[in-house]
């Protein structure tokens, strides 16, 4: 009786971390850019339909007219993947603890 207890506690703790698997749902990604020369590439790759080329389905795209006016909605949860310059990034990072994950730089 012990051992079939035992098989049956060893296969419940086998199945429980599977319980959690299956298909992820996609969640919503906004994308935000700074207002300025050096985003005209995220303009283009937008006007051009590059993201949907491959596979992002953006559900908003937004221009805000400076870094920290950018980095603000960054702080609010307003927008999900930023074009935005190094310092305003950092500020948000500092001062309102949002995740960062810098990907590339210019």
């Amino acid at each position: 009786m012990q051992k079939l207890l035992l098989l049956l506690l060893a296969g419940l703790l086998f199945l429980v971390p599977i319980g959690g698997c299956g298909e992820q749902e996609e969640a919503p990604i906004g994308m935000a850019v700074e207002f300025m020369d050096h985003a005209a590439c995220a303009y283009i790759a937008q006007d051009m339909g590059w993201y949907e080329e491959e596979g992002l389905e953006l559900t908003a795209y937004d221009s805000y007219v400076t870094g920290m006016a950018l980095a603000a909605a960054l702080g609010r949860d307003e927008v999900s993947v930023a074009y935005i310059c190094l310092i305003p990034a950092i500020n948000v990072y500092a001062n309102a603890g949002v995740p960062i994950k810098i990907v590339a730089g210019t």
